[in-house]
């Protein structure tokens, strides 16, 4: 589903845009994250991405529950894991890391 390349384009740019307009911090809200995504033009096939990335690990369960039922939240995360495998990278996916 996600590749080294996406991964790294939604840290390089979601994040910053995310801060721009709600300000730093470690977690923002779904609606946050999706608001984004869909202003800002990113490919919204990346939105379980882009939770994973900036939502708290309850919310993230609860969200990916309800807006993408089919996808396996374990595997899911294992994925993403697989392609974490930098401190560049996995320093930005702090839902995982606990």
């Amino acid at each position: 589903m996600f590749n080294r390349f996406s991964v790294k384009r939604y840290i390089k740019k979601l994040r910053p845009l995310l801060e721009k307009q709600y300000g730093q911090r470690n977690t923002y809200s779904a609606s946050q994250v999706r608001t984004t995504v869909f202003k800002k033009n990113f490919d919204t096939k990346y939105l379980p991405l882009a939770y994973i990335m900036c939502l708290n690990k309850d919310d993230l369960r609860t969200v990916l529950n309800v807006e993408f039922p089919e996808l396996c939240v374990t595997d899911f995360e294992q994925t993403i894991k697989n392609l974490i495998d930098s401190p560049e990278i996995s320093q930005h996916f702090n839902t995982l890391l606990s």
